[in-house]
């Protein structure tokens, strides 16, 4: 399968590393919390993976503080050296959800995010995502580490006790890879954002191997900052069902699963996941009227998209639903198409909920 391409999940901050900066003015801590213990690598350089941290800075106690800058760094490391060392590979800078961030080294793994002014008691919080790095032999993990600084600055620090002004901060290490080829996770980095899902080739299926694309963009109106997991599985010629709908050479299974996946009654929220079906896979004298789309094993009931361009309207009767299927047959000079998506199929639903796809 190929990849899973943002919800809404309260900022959950155990404690994943904390900075502290003392002075006069008072006490900053920051903490920074990865919402994932382990990232798919990144198959496509154009369709990355994400490694999203949480991140709150406080004014715990004192007086107002000014001026505070939250810096920090990503590192990809190799399992081949004790302390780990690290890699070519890099984890680069894609974005930042509550919070305006800059990319400070040429790498792009390095960033600034000036937070301002903090009153005592007070706090910010905010997100800031990486695109997961390539795979590479002996990587391991990704490490996110920095500075937090404030009051005067970087450019106070030759006229005061550094310690007094910065206090370092590293977060748990987010390993990279999952145990198996067709699982896939990946943070969600923001609202509106769309994600593409590979999975290594199918050691169970060879045949279905890439032939499934699952993507996966996320609508709503407030930013929505998760994790998000999809495992594909591939089904016998042996399975009842499959061999009567005579559909494809292999059924398709995948389970969605986020984390903490509640959306509120009427926020508009929701997911809609695409799934591509290569050529490879459909067989001869196939029938969009044939295939059977079920979620969790009921059949999944129809419903309008009113705003498929994107728009955050939309009409149902109820989540999941099955939202339509495309057939790329007979490409021509009119069509509005690419002539390579010729002999591919689209089939589009809308869904709110973790579960199991099954097409057949």
């Amino acid at each position: 399968m190929k990849r899973i391409s943002s919800l809404a999940v309260g900022l959950s901050l155990a404690l994943g590393s904390v900075s502290a900066a003392w002075a006069g003015a008072g006490e900053v801590t920051a903490v920074v919390t990865p919402l994932s213990t382990n990232v798919s690598f990144t198959e496509s350089a154009t369709d990355p993976n994400f490694i999203v941290y949480a991140v709150s800075v406080t004014n715990e106690v004192g007086n107002t503080i000014n001026n505070i800058v939250f810096t920090g760094a990503t590192q990809v490391l190799d399992s081949s050296t004790v302390p780990p060392t690290p890699t070519a590979r890099t984890a680069t800078f894609d974005s930042a959800t509550g919070a305006i961030c800059t990319i400070t080294n040429s790498n792009k793994t390095a960033i600034s995010c000036s937070i301002g002014q903090l009153k005592a008691g007070e706090s910010t919080s905010f997100y800031v995502t990486f695109a997961a790095p390539a795979s590479l032999a002996g990587a391991i993990k990704t490490s996110f580490s920095g500075i937090t600084y404030y009051a005067e600055g970087t450019g106070g620090l030759a006229n005061s006790v550094p310690q007094n002004s910065t206090r370092s901060w590293s977060a748990d290490a987010v390993a990279l890879g999952t145990l198996s080829p067709n699982n896939i996770k990946s943070g969600l980095p923001q609202v509106n954002r769309t994600l593409k899902f590979f999975t290594a080739p199918n050691p169970v299926d060879a045949l279905l191997n890439d032939q499934i694309t699952t993507t996966v963009s996320v609508a709503g109106t407030a930013p929505i900052t998760s994790t998000l997991t999809i495992e594909e599985e591939a089904r016998q010629l042996t399975d009842v069902n499959c061999v009567a709908q005579d559909n494809f050479y292999r059924c398709y299974n995948s389970t969605l699963t986020i984390p903490d996946f509640v959306y509120p009654s009427g926020s508009g929220k929701y997911l809609g996941i695409t799934l591509r079906i290569d050529p490879a896979a459909i067989k001869p004298g196939f029938k969009t009227s044939k295939v059977r789309i079920k979620y969790d094993d009921n059949t999944v009931p129809a419903c309008q998209v009113t705003s498929p361009s994107g728009a955050s309207i939309i009409t149902y009767a109820a989540l999941p639903c099955y939202a339509g299927i495309t057939y790329y047959k007979n490409w021509t000079r009119n069509s509005s198409w690419p002539q390579a998506w010729e002999g591919s199929l689209d089939v589009f639903l809308v869904n709110d909920k973790n579960g199991r796809w099954t097409v057949e």
